[in-house]
């Protein structure tokens, strides 16, 4: 059950006069949306402390609506609210600022920071609420005081716009936290001006006579709250609610709460204990009790992962004495007990987004995490000469643990009987091993003998016609992020697994030379397979994949057609699979995968690193508070000097727009997800250079391949198109590949450019050229250390490698991690809108409904 506020309080965001703030009143367009709004509390000053919290759930792709900065009870003074609220806003929540007690001077100087909402406490009486009002409106509505030069900032507005439409949009809630305000709930909701009513369940228990506690309530309390959601509804005004942890969080979002906290900055600090407790109630393992043994067990398995969690690198400089950080990864020490705590903000953001959105309840709630398969539309008329109508159905989501993860974390594992493993030539295959998970990946295999055998794994290894590929992946990627995390023990053993073993010799100097000896403490160890000497085996990947155990993991980055059957095969083991984007090349196949993935119970992802990329990440958010999809036109491209790199597979095996498109389009149908669908879709093609003498593809390669896509808005019906271009015949330039693109939607656009957003250089060798050390960091530290941690390139990855090992331990099902990581189930649209223009290629541009 959930309640939406009617009439002036969500109205009042939708004029024209005030669009301009209401872009930036994050909390206003979540509530408005009808999905429960959760955000977190700051207790400490600071603005470390504050841009930390603010940016909470990046890691999972989650921003935050809201942050409330606690003048209260938290530790800080006014002062400190400037600061604070200009630090969460630039990241986008609204900043709401708890007051310690609704004084017209207090008030005032809460809103001048520019905060976007206050909350105030204790308000008792309908007379409280009116003056609340006053001291908060300016004239007519109220009696606050022009004169503030600072507001405007926070709402990146001016202060003419401000002046204008403050009143319109400033968030102003009351605390009922007394058995009176109960009584009064009613004609205190009926307040204009007030837009929330929020529960103070502590102090609302000791009002009662009962231990203050915002944990499970008596028959009294939940009483009392049925009285304040039925006011606040009747009234159409929200309601919140304090909420300790995840599930309770859950809880109050079931029963019709709509802004729901799920912790605070102090209580991060422990969040070992915290996290332990909270997961294992949320999860419920194997429906038992949570015995001290199982707390113990949980509580040491996430202050492991705290450890690893890189967004602790920028949390608590300011907690002062109770916690130290080291330069990468941050060892906590909490007063002088010693104990190593699960900290910060990266954690209690995977805490926000397992617990109280994990569940399939608390995803209807979410607008960002609603499921995004569409319903099925009667599929339209297509051109006689045109393929049959594409369909993707939604697809089931697995919520029971499967057997064999139970099994998998039943099973007591010790580092020396597991393995992992990976690969380098025309394909290779990473195996990792340790106590839980042996990891095995794949790069290029081709369908017959290859023209150039020595050019393959380039974005495993950056091995290239016998030599470090001059692109800007000289060095690879996926092997490297693999010597990471084994120097970090998350990996035990890689071996990497290719088609030929004539190139293995020169792939161990390369990887000793170029990151060995360029790292400090990253071994290059590997294990290369097929054996040195071996011409060709074009199916050692299932030799490799028969020596793996169920619940090891398998990454496949190969050519387009062959994803398909080498994923199918790692699942069909028992293995959990990472594919190269685009996942496959069919409907069909990614639905087999689709199926064989749950039935076995593994976790099966597409490596669509962009998703990770901070900057796409909070683009996507923005996007979704524009309203209807209208226009999105995205273009992206390798230089033509990669054709000679792919020239063995191109136009044979795949296509430019496969090999591309699939980001933007990802990009596109991951906003949308639950308010828009394609409906149709038409392509067409360049051609003339990769046919061409000097680079040689086979005849019929395009150059540059257009798709453009019909969406329907579901909730209006309106029609949206989206343009996507993609191209291998760019001329050499500062950057490797150029990325961008514009979004329109009705309220609202975006236009985000990846290629431009590092920095420039120059060298002898290469000339002027941009780096993005988003992407992934190749400098090392000043120590000599690899320092790529918390790049999306590198993060794309050991999510993933965090997600399988939660599985094979029984913490998760692969089911929990639908909207967290891009899963095949998720992805299927991305499949489908490549086929059709794939289809609408072959067909001479025919028109491709959908259905």
């Amino acid at each position: 059950m959930s309640y939406q506020a009617a009439g002036a309080a969500v109205a009042s965001v939708t004029t024209p006069a005030t669009v301009g703030m209401a872009a930036s009143n994050r909390i206003r367009a979540s509530l408005a949306s009808g999905k429960a709004s959760v955000g977190a509390w700051i207790m400490l000053p600071g603005t470390t402390v504050a841009r930390t919290m603010a940016t909470l759930g990046f890691d999972v792709l989650i921003a935050l609506p809201w942050i409330l900065i606690d003048g209260e009870h938290g530790n800080m003074q006014d002062s400190d609210w400037h600061d604070s609220v200009n630090a969460v806003a630039v990241w986008g929540p609204s900043p709401i600022i708890r007051i310690p007690q609704g004084e017209e001077f207090i008030i005032k100087r809460a809103l001048d920071t520019g905060a976007h909402g206050i909350m105030v406490p204790m308000c008792n009486t309908v007379e409280y609420a009116k003056e609340i009002v006053q001291r908060s409106k300016f004239p007519p509505m109220g009696r606050r005081g022009h004169g503030g030069p600072f507001p405007a900032t926070a709402w990146k507005t001016t202060m003419d716009d401000y002046n204008k439409n403050a009143n319109a949009n400033t968030f102003i809630i009351v605390q009922i936290e007394t058995k009176q305000a109960v009584e009064n709930a009613d004609a205190i909701a009926a307040v204009e001006g007030i837009d929330m009513l929020f529960v103070g369940p502590n102090d609302l228990a000791a009002s009662y006579g009962l231990p203050p506690t915002s944990e499970d309530y008596s028959p009294i309390m939940e009483e009392a709250m049925e009285k304040i959601r039925s006011a606040a509804k009747r009234h159409g005004k929200f309601v919140g609610i304090w909420a300790s942890d995840g599930p309770m969080a859950a809880r109050r979002i079931e029963q019709g709460f709509q802004m729901v906290s799920v912790g605070a900055d102090v209580m991060a600090i422990g969040a070992g204990k915290l996290s332990g407790k909270a997961y294992l109630s949320a999860r419920k393992l194997a429906n038992q009790d949570a015995t001290a043994s199982k707390i113990e067990k949980a509580e040491k398995f996430h202050i492991q992962r705290g450890k690893d969690d890189l967004h602790l690198v920028q949390a608590w400089v300011e907690a002062r004495e109770h916690l130290i950080v080291a330069s990468e990864r941050p060892i906590g020490r909490v007063g002088t007990t010693g104990r190593e705590p699960c900290l910060a903000a990266g954690h209690l953001a995977q805490l926000v987004h397992r617990v109280a959105y994990g569940g399939d309840a608390a995803k209807r709630f979410h607008p960002v995490l609603a499921p995004s398969a569409p319903k099925p539309h009667a599929p339209l008329a297509a051109p006689p000469s045109a393929p049959a109508p594409l369909t993707a159905q939604p697809m089931r989501r697995t919520r029971q643990l499967p057997q064999q993860a139970v099994e998998r974390g039943a099973r007591e594992r010790s580092r020396d009987d597991t393995t992992l493993i990976t690969a380098p030539p025309d394909y290779t295959i990473f195996s990792i091993q340790n106590p839980v998970l042996s990891l095995t990946g794949f790069t290029p295999l081709r369908n017959g003998p290859p023209q150039r055998p020595d050019r393959t794994g380039e974005y495993t290894t950056g091995f290239v016609g016998g030599a470090a590929s001059n692109s800007d992946k000289s060095f690879g990627v996926v092997g490297l992020v693999m010597f990471d995390l084994r120097s970090r023990g998350k990996i035990n053993k890689i071996s990497m697994v290719g088609t030929t073993g004539l190139k293995n010799e020169g792939i161990r100097a390369h990887l000793q030379n170029g990151i060995g000896k360029k790292y400090k403490g990253l071994d290059t160890t590997v294990d290369l397979m097929p054996a040195d000497g071996v011409e060709r085996d074009p199916e050692a990947y299932k030799a490799a994949i028969d020596k793996l155990s169920p619940g090891d993991a398998v990454i496949v980055f190969t050519p387009d057609d062959t994803h398909f059957p080498i994923a199918l095969y790692a699942i069909e083991h028992g293995c959990h699979v990472m594919v190269a984007k685009p996942a496959v090349k069919t409907v069909d196949q990614h639905r087999q995968i689709v199926n064989a993935a749950e039935r076995k119970g593994v976790l099966a992802v597409v490596e669509l690193h962009k998703r990770y990329d901070p900057i796409y990440a909070d683009a996507r958010e923005k996007i979704r508070t524009f309203g209807d999809f209208s226009h999105y036109n995205a273009y992206m491209s390798q230089p033509k000097q990669q054709l000679k790199t792919f020239k063995s597979w191109a136009g044979k095996s795949s296509d430019i727009s496969y090999y591309l498109n699939s980001h933007h389009i990802d990009m596109l149908t991951w906003s949308q997800q639950g308010r828009a669908v394609p409906i149709s879709v038409v392509a067409s093609a360049a051609t003339g250079v990769a046919t061409s003498e000097e680079y040689g593809c086979v005849s019929g390669t395009e150059d540059t391949i257009t798709v453009m896509v019909t969406f329907k808005n579901i909730a209006s019906g309106s029609r949206g198109t989206a343009l996507f271009t993609s191209s291998w015949i760019a001329p050499k330039a500062e950057v490797h590949s150029q990325q961008r693109f514009f979004y329109m939607g009705h309220n609202g656009e975006v236009r985000v450019d990846q290629a431009h957003r590092g920095y420039e250089a120059a060298d002898d060798s290469r000339g002027f050229y941009q780096n993005n050390p988003l992407f992934l960091r190749y400098t090392p530290d000043p120590l000599g250390r690899y320092a790529g941690q918390s790049t999306y390139g590198h993060q794309s990855f050991e999510k993933w490698v965090d997600a399988v090992l939660a599985v094979n331990k029984g913490e998760n099902t692969p089911g929990d991690f639908e909207t967290s990581l891009p899963t095949f189930s998720s992805t299927l649209v991305v499949t489908q809108i490549l086929e059709a223009g794939r289809q609408s290629l072959d067909s001479n541009g025919a028109k491709i409904d959908l259905v």
